[in-house]
């Protein structure tokens, strides 16, 4: 008897864990359903190709901020979101906003999207601020280096 229970327990763990990963890819599998059904009935209403058609616009775009407001607010239902990240770095890089554009590239390579667009975007934006630090002085003369090590006192 007692060997016949621990079979019955045993048979019922392997479907529990069957139908988590199920339940997992099924959820994977939906989103990217989801976007593909709406890139179908109504091509505008995708991010993907809101993205391409506003790729070049101008940076003060009304129809670009909403891009990046849709954005924002699918990261915040989702902050997992790759393809939001990775957008928002190519918008922020393309419209020079690189402190930006360093921290949604990172967000993205971070959560596994690592793409050589990504990773240009973080190395180049990453050069341009550091070549602003050095223009206005913050990387200058020891100054990080004396504040954070008490030389400089803040009032």
């Amino acid at each position: 008897m007692i060997s016949i229970q621990h079979n019955i327990k045993a048979n019922l763990k392997l479907p529990k864990a069957l139908l988590a990963g199920l339940f997992v890819m099924g959820s994977a599998m939906s989103a990217a359903h989801s976007e593909l059904v709406i890139q179908e009935k109504n091509p505008g209403s995708s991010i993907v190709n809101q993205f391409a058609t506003l790729k070049d616009a101008n940076a003060q775009s009304p129809e670009l901020h909403q891009l990046i407001a849709d954005l924002n607010q699918r990261l915040a239902v989702n902050p997992s979101d790759t393809l939001a990240w990775d957008i928002l770095a190519q918008i922020y890089y393309n419209n020079g906003y690189h402190d930006y554009a360093i921290y949604a590239a990172s967000e993205a390579i971070d959560r596994g999207k690592s793409t050589a667009t990504l990773k240009s975007i973080l190395l180049n934006s990453s050069i341009i601020v550091a070549q602003k630090q050095l223009q206005t002085g913050y990387l200058n003369n020891g100054w990080c280096i004396k504040k954070y090590a008490g030389v400089i006192k803040e009032g």
